[in-house]
């Protein structure tokens, strides 16, 4: 039963990752979606469904902390959302999954997409477009406090500033703001202020 909720539920978030970022390219998608289908994140959901509870077996087992091992959670877990499928069809098994995998969802999802250089380069080569340009514009503070002001340029035109305590910090919040202005749904809250959930309840 394991081996045909993996294959479901690797199915349902395949689904829902294309559809929630049509601009990443094939690899970029694998990696998430093991991201999101990885013991660890199954473990996860299983404890926070309570699920170790209801599993049958020996008091060894038992004794030895199985109710809570990763390997164990994910594998119950797995199997009920393939006794979902076979009892409820396509439509029962998507929707446990988009609940089930809601809470854990943002966290594994802000993990993800805060690589927002990535994200923005990625976009412009979906869109054939060139690349971003990075400037470091200002540098204020002393040597051991720092603030760097960097802009992001797309063709010329600036799309982006941000302020951090290095380089790296300011580009990426610059990349964040020029994606912002770009429209690009890299969240899908009506507010546009951060990374969602990748299922919402």
């Amino acid at each position: 039963m394991e081996f045909l909720g993996d294959a479901i539920l690797g199915a349902i978030m395949a689904e829902y990752l294309y559809k929630r970022y049509p601009y990443f390219d094939s690899g970029r998608l694998s990696r998430a979606k093991s991201n999101f289908v990885s013991e660890e994140c199954l473990a996860q959901v299983a404890r926070n469904l309570q699920l170790g509870a209801l599993i049958q077996m020996g008091k060894g087992e038992e004794k030895g902390g199985g109710r809570d091992k990763p390997s164990v959670l994910s594998d119950a877990l797995e199997a009920l959302i393939g006794a979902i499928y076979l009892l409820g069809g396509w439509r029962k098994v998507r929707k446990f999954v988009r609940r089930a995998f809601g809470a854990v969802s943002q966290l594994k999802g802000n993990a993800f997409l805060k690589d927002y250089k990535s994200l923005l380069q990625e976009y412009l080569q979906a869109q054939g477009k060139p690349l971003p340009h990075y400037l470091l514009v200002k540098t204020e503070g002393s040597p051991h406090e720092r603030t760097f002001t960097v802009q992001v340029s797309i063709e010329g035109e600036v799309y982006g500033e941000g302020k951090g305590k290095t380089k790296k910090e300011a580009s990426v919040i610059a990349a964040k703001e020029a994606l912002e202005k770009l429209g690009v749904a890299y969240n899908n809250d009506e507010r546009g202020t951060g990374v969602s959930p990748l299922f919402k309840k």
